[in-house]
């Protein structure tokens, strides 16, 4: 989710903005590459299927398989990374321009030299001819029980894992044979054989082996060719037992974090900070649940468990947060792909650092480029656009906003209620708070706090062009963005939005470069010391590493706004509330340290479950109402005698 409460460049020295790239046609940087070759195939297949594709990650793992490949068939090696060259130069040359001195010339003839899909389609059959290959390699060099042969098997069986998740969609009689083939290789290596009976050993080696080999050239060999349509995936083409399935399992690639973060973000709800429990605020707790729930998102969202509390965990961040190909760094993400929505793909590179979300309702306009006056407008759009949702019914938008208005700033000792610094603070930080309040001649005669006014949570609401936005052209006026708070920034490094700046300190030290200022080394310091203090909070984060009793209490709080769904006869979003706060009882399930608890949760799960079902049924049986509110009763009884032991 990318709701983004202002946190983008303005015209100031100090902002902790986040720019766009360098150069809108950036290439993510690769993901590290490990040994295996599952993974880099698996990895290098997901992102060609990327609008645009992530051709630096491409390459790197196609530079895993050839590395592997090329002390036993170099050719191959050889052939697969310079197709990939060849395409990334390709995909690098200018669209042609119209030829000037053929004024009539058909708009049509005026094409890309070598078409992305074409490009990645090129690339992902060489990749799965090299694999191929690979894995005949491996299997080749076998050798009957010996120090060797585990890792010589090991080594085979990675290479086809590559094919396998298509496989089990694709072709599943065909992998329960070739499954059997690799448990009896497996097994006849790691048994003990007598001297006469070496060569008949080796003889059922080379023909487990065979077989393997024989289905891999036969489908993903020399003459594999990808669909011309569809996804690009290891299709085999030449089983006869092969089936085209419906749909294809949705899966993330290897090197992906969408795990939530440790330490976990303290969480500031205002009403509750004044006294009031959340079991009583019922459309906020409403807000609250689909804040949590990935049902509120459309495909592939849903079924990976995203929600918005996945980025932006108990309304701070998420910074390890990574999908390669979709992420530039740790803490980012392109919500505008082809992935999430492809109906709102912009086809452009762009991902967000992910903000902090707190103090939310002081922060609008809303988006890189305050593009959306109101929360509201930018929830939908961020439901509909960028995870492909259905329309949200207008209660769900109402509770979403209330309870992300919810969302207080963490207190900060060291400011005054006007944002000016008080004793607290550290001398250098008093220091940098002068400077921030200087008139600089290079910056029109502003300051820092022109801008980021410390009276108003360090904001102005406005949109500015400072530099750090690389248009399509010297010319183009697309650089205003929305002015960030510094509340908070201590927390969220790295900054800018291509998160090339690590701290607050190399911050100061672009600004200073980028506008000239001729700040010296102390008042660089005093002014990197001022926006840790201004940056900074009391206590961030929530002590400890296992939440399931505070957890169970936050689901137990979704679950107020249960008679309110009723009361106002939204069954299908009672519905959504059961199975949302079901999901969250599986996901604890599948962490638990005290493996005792699991057949509680999984009986409340089940019980919500059970009612969400009931619930579906609500409209044209009005007796599954009271079976539902039975169910939920149920719950409630089981968790309240259970509460105390749930830790």
């Amino acid at each position: 989710m990318s709701i983004r409460p202002s946190f983008h460049p303005t015209l100031l020295l100090l902002m902790l903005c986040s720019a766009w790239p360098a150069d809108v046609r950036a290439q993510r940087p690769a993901t590290q590459p490990s040994s295996s070759i599952a993974d880099a195939y698996r990895r290098a297949t997901f992102v060609l299927n990327l609008t645009p594709a992530a051709w630096d990650q491409v390459r790197a793992d196609s530079a895993v398989i050839a590395t592997a490949l090329k002390p036993v068939e170099a050719a191959s090696a050889d052939a697969l990374m310079a197709t990939v060259d060849h395409v990334i130069a390709a995909l690098a040359k200018p669209m042609p321009l119209p030829d000037p001195d053929v004024p009539n010339a058909d708009p049509d003839d005026i094409v890309d030299a070598l078409p992305p899909r074409e490009a990645a389609r090129q690339v992902f059959e060489q990749l799965t001819r090299a694999t191929s290959a690979l894995l005949q390699q491996r299997l080749a060099a076998l050798a009957p029980a010996g120090p060797t042969s585990t890792r010589a098997l090991a080594d085979a069986r990675d290479a086809f894992a590559a094919f396998e998740p298509t496989l089990r969609a694709c072709d599943p009689k065909a992998l329960d044979e070739l499954e059997r083939d690799w448990r009896e290789l497996a097994h006849r290596l790691s048994a003990p054989a007598s001297q006469p009976a070496a060569a008949d050993r080796r003889n059922e080696l080379n023909k487990l082996s065979s077989r393997i080999s024989e289905y891999a050239v036969a489908n993903f060999g020399p003459g594999f060719t990808a669909p011309l349509n569809g996804p690009l995936i290891p299709y085999p083409n030449a089983s006869p037992t092969a089936k085209r399935p419906s749909s294809l399992p949705i899966s993330l690639p290897p090197g992906t974090h969408i795990d939530r973060p440790i330490p976990r973000p303290r969480q500031l709800l205002h009403s509750v900070q004044l006294g009031a429990a959340e079991r009583d605020m019922p459309l906020s707790s409403l807000g609250a649940a689909a804040f949590n729930n990935p049902n509120v998102f459309g495909e592939p969202a849903r079924s990976l468990g995203i929600s918005c509390n996945t980025c932006h965990n108990k309304t701070g961040i998420n910074p390890g947060f990574f999908i390669p190909g979709l992420s530039h760094r740790p803490g980012s993400v392109d919500v505008t792909s082809s992935f999430f929505s492809p109906h709102a793909n912009n086809a452009v590179f762009d991902p967000l650092d992910i903000p902090d979300l707190r103090g939310i309702r002081f922060t609008a306009p809303y988006g890189r480029n305050g593009r959306f006056a109101s929360l509201r407008e930018f929830v939908r759009n961020v439901i509909v656009n960028e995870f492909d949702g259905d329309e949200p019914d207008p209660i769900i938008l109402d509770a979403m906003v209330i309870y992300m208005n919810e969302f207080d700033f963490l207190p900060n000792p060291a400011l005054n209620r006007d944002g000016t610094l008080n004793s607290r603070a550290s001398t250098e930080a008093r220091r940098g708070e002068v400077l921030f309040n200087k008139i600089f001649p290079q910056m029109d005669n502003k300051s820092c706090a022109s801008c980021h006014i410390p009276s108003s949570n360090f904001l102005d609401h406005q949109r500015h062009d400072i530099g750090t936005v690389h248009g399509y052209s010297d010319f183009s006026r697309d650089g205003a963005l929305d002015t960030p708070t510094l509340l908070g920034v201590a927390l969220t490094a790295p900054y800018f939005h291509d998160g090339s700046q690590p701290t607050l300190r190399a911050v100061v030290e672009w600004f200073n470069d980028h506008n000239k200022l001729s700040l010296t080394e102390p008042e660089i310091a005093d002014l990197a010391s001022y926006l840790v203090t201004v940056g900074n909070g009391q206590f961030p984060f929530d002590l400890g590493d296992y939440f399931l009793a505070e957890d169970l209490e936050d689901q137990e709080s979704f679950l107020s706004a249960f008679e309110f769904l009723d009361q106002k006869n939204k069954w299908p979003l009672v519905a959504d509330l059961l199975r949302g706060v079901a999901l969250e009882h599986r996901h604890q399930i599948a962490i638990l340290r005290q493996k005792s608890h699991a057949p509680i949760l999984e009986q409340l799960a089940a019980l919500l479950e059970n009612a969400a079902d009931d619930a579906d049924a609500a409209q044209q049986d009005p007796k599954r109402r009271d079976q539902a509110r039975a169910k939920l009763a149920q719950w409630r009884e089981l968790y309240r005698r259970n509460k105390y032991d749930l830790r």
